[in-house]
């Protein structure tokens, strides 16, 4: 099986280099890892025994963020090796300050594997939700570097469990500890005879969490949420919204007939995008976000769209409901950013299914999935603000009760002496 694992690799190294001549992101990927240990020896020429940690992509950054983070803040001698797979996450973090080498990991190549750890010599290694490369594997246990995996969870329908996954099980079996979402990953461990793990949540809820504690506040917002009945007019937040649910919410909101005050944040910043929320909301008084910037008041317009990034997860500080964008299209997006601040959260009911925090939230009651704008209406009437407070606070709970990933975590490390 190694044998073909190896002959895999270098028909995927193969094929990315024809594709490199005509797709971008196999262009970034191809390039990045010319000369990628080169690239390694010139900065681990000495022994300086990193915390190496592994990101796929963003969404597992935002996964290891509170663990650099502490570890920064309480060992600041401490060096820190952040590796990437995908270039949609080497090249928005290459800069990332907390990190004292940002790089992107070569391809698993047996040879290269072994090589690259013998230059890194990393004090621990840490694998961020998935991206088990059997290579990486054997070189890491070979140097008897502790590895552990922090915010994974595991399905029955992985191959790891199934009869053909013997080969990558014994890869698996080499990690020293498993930090899993839940009880569910715990037991698929245990049937393959992994032990050491324990169910500590997801490190994302940690980050919410920091984030919220700083969210940040625009004087347009705070304009636009002014002199309102907090009894008869709810704020929503229409957050990373695609056309299918700004047309949904546009058909539910005309039907509720009620007071709704309503930002739209578009998952895309395109003329397109924009042009088509106006057109959507053409019935209300409609607001860019900037082309306001020189406006002393909005508290006039009942609908404001964000034409810009970043500020989505401050927004929802200031809303009493939300309805997150991309459940009718290829996946709902983070629902975290919302539930943090104890607001109830909508979504469509196609592709949500696989995001675990979603399911809970709907188990909690803090969140439901909507199949037509009729089903939503409902909750933008003005009587539905007491029940959208309920719903709100189950949300803050389930934060409250998913948190502190991190400080297990790092108190095992600790224990053990990996930190």
């Amino acid at each position: 099986m190694q044998i073909f694992y190896n002959v895999a690799i270098a028909f995927y190294a193969f094929f990315l280099e024809l594709a490199s001549f005509f797709n971008p992101k196999a262009r970034l990927f191809t390039l990045g890892r010319r000369d990628i240990l080169t690239q390694y020896a010139r900065y681990f020429e000495q022994k300086r025994a990193p915390v190496w940690l592994h990101c796929a992509s963003l969404g597992e950054f935002e996964q290891a963020r509170p663990l650099i983070e502490r570890i920064h803040r309480e060992q600041p001698e401490q060096k820190i090796l952040l590796t990437f797979f995908s270039p949609s996450g080497y090249e928005v973090r290459k800069d990332y300050e907390l990190a004292d080498w940002v790089l992107y990991l070569p391809l698993d190549r047996y040879e290269t594997m072994q090589k690259l750890v013998q230059l890194v010599r990393p004090r621990l290694f840490v694998f961020v939700k998935y991206e088990f490369w059997a290579n990486l594997i054997q070189a890491l246990d070979k140097a008897q570097v502790p590895m552990i995996c922090i915010s994974a969870i595991f399905r029955k329908e992985q191959h790891f469990f199934k009869p053909y996954g013997k080969w990558a099980r014994k890869k698996l079996q080499k990690i020293d500890y498993f930090f899993v979402q839940d009880k569910h990953s715990i037991d698929l461990l245990n049937q393959i005879q992994i032990k050491e793990a324990s169910a500590v949540g997801d490190t994302r809820v940690d980050r919410v969490v920091e984030i919220a504690a700083q969210a940040k506040k625009f004087p347009i917002i705070e304009s636009f949420c002014q002199n309102i009945n907090q009894n008869t007019t709810s704020i929503w937040v229409l957050g990373s919204a695609w056309d299918s649910d700004i047309r949904l919410f546009a058909e539910a909101m005309e039907k509720a007939d009620s007071q709704i005050k309503l930002i739209i944040a578009p998952h895309e910043i395109t003329k397109t995008r924009i042009d088509f929320a106006v057109a959507s909301f053409s019935n209300h008084k409609i607001g860019i976000y900037s082309e306001l910037e020189n406006k002393t008041t909005t508290t006039a317009f009942d609908v404001l769209i964000i034409d810009n990034i970043g500020m989505l997860a401050s927004l929802y500080a200031v809303a009493d409901a939300a309805f997150i964008g991309g459940a009718y299209e290829k996946g709902l997006h983070n629902t975290l950013e919302a539930a943090v601040y104890g607001i109830p959260m909508f979504f469509g009911n196609k592709n949500y299914k696989k995001f675990k925090e979603a399911n809970e939230l709907i188990a909690q009651g803090a969140a439901l999935a909507i199949p037509q704008a009729q089903n939503l209406t409902p909750f933008l009437k003005s009587d539905a603000y007491p029940q959208l407070k309920i719903m709100g606070q189950k949300a803050a709970n389930y934060v409250q009760a998913q948190k502190g990933a991190t400080d297990k975590i790092i108190s095992y490390c600790k224990t053990v002496g990996w930190l």
